[in-house]
């Protein structure tokens, strides 16, 4: 908990310096306005952070509709890189049916253990299916990086995995020193790796033909 907490307005001091570096319309991945929904989605994710270390049930609700802000804040900056594109095609489609097929079978599981709070984990289930559909789509823009695509569909599904885990070991398993390591390893790889892959700069123009996936 105490890691999280510190880590996280780190990121945040590092992540505004590095969009204002990046503020020219070639270099910037991100609408001027965005900058207060980035901002906004890690504060989010920082009170999600103290409240999943608190005990309370109510706090956990909070934690969890904390979270849900945060996921929406990263699609909506998302969605923003790639310019308001989108690509429906079987790459997209693929991560997207994985996606549901790993929350259902978590929910499947888990679902008699979870009566107080099973449409709050139902709601922010769409959340983090759009965070991986999002992240997918980056794949496709002529904006993206190849390796910045790539960074941002890891830390989608390092999200997947830590809240798979706070999920399962709240309700359904134990939980040890092993599993808390794993879930904060997981969870900072994953701020990490979309912190970075939203705040790079954006692809140069000479170089927007060299896609991952056309």
């Amino acid at each position: 908990m105490v890691l999280n907490a510190l880590f996280v307005p780190i990121a945040a001091c590092q992540a505004t310096v590095a969009m204002k570096s990046n503020t020219s319309a070639e270099t910037s991945y991100l609408y001027p306005s965005s900058r207060y929904i980035f901002i906004a989605g890690i504060i989010c994710s920082w009170v999600g952070d103290l409240c999943l270390g608190l005990s309370d049930i109510d706090f956990f609700i909070y934690g969890v509709l904390a979270f849900f802000m945060s996921h929406i804040a990263y699609i909506i900056l998302m969605i923003n890189i790639t310019e308001r594109k989108f690509s429906f095609n079987y790459f997209v489609l693929g991560v997207t049916g994985i996606t549901i097929f790993l929350i259902s079978l978590v929910l499947f599981f888990l679902w008699e253990s979870i009566v107080q709070f099973r449409w709050y984990l139902v709601v922010y289930s769409f959340a983090l299916l759009g965070l991986c559909m999002a992240a997918a789509n980056t794949a496709f823009s002529e904006n993206v990086r190849p390796d910045r695509a790539i960074i941002l569909m890891c830390g989608a599904f390092c999200f997947v995995i830590s809240d798979t885990l706070i999920v399962t070991t709240s309700f359904l398993l134990e939980q040890t020193d092993a599993s808390k390591a794993f879930i904060t390893i997981s969870y900072i790889t994953a701020q990490i790796l979309l912190i970075r892959g939203i705040t790079e700069r954006r692809l140069p123009a000479s170089n927007r033909n060299h896609l991952f996936i056309k």
